[in-house]
């Protein structure tokens, strides 16, 4: 079972997700001293790392931002609940880090091209 998904491609092999909250809006001091906030909204950020896998299993993910120059999509998490429970999110193509290592597969064979990948994800 996926843990989270984006524009429906699965995000592999996820350990370790990071949520933030994102202040949407001016915060600054009076005269008086006096801390004002004017909130628009909160949007949710998630950093979210994966353990290697064979580099065929990110290609589709992969190919699918860089081919949509990294549009705004469905992001599922399985914190979300079911599959159709989804936000409206974005990548940021700054936060993407891919290591290449080896790294046997769920059948035992080895591949020498294997990625570490990390990303970020942003609510719109």
């Amino acid at each position: 079972m996926a843990y989270a998904k984006f524009a429906g491609y699965e995000i592999p092999k996820v350990y370790e997700v990071n949520e933030t909250r994102l202040h949407v809006g001016e915060t600054m001091r009076t005269a008086g001293g006096n801390l004002r906030r004017d909130t628009i909204t909160v949007k949710r950020r998630w950093e979210i790392k994966c353990r290697p896998v064979p580099k065929s299993q990110l290609e589709p993910l992969l190919n699918h931002l860089e081919n949509t120059l990294y549009a705004e999509d469905e992001f599922w998490l399985y914190e979300f609940g079911p599959e159709t429970n989804t936000v409206l999110a974005m990548v940021d193509p700054e936060s993407i880090e891919l290591n290449t290592m080896g790294v046997v597969d769920e059948n035992g064979v080895w591949h020498k091209d294997g990625k570490q990948l990390s990303l970020v994800i942003e609510e719109v």
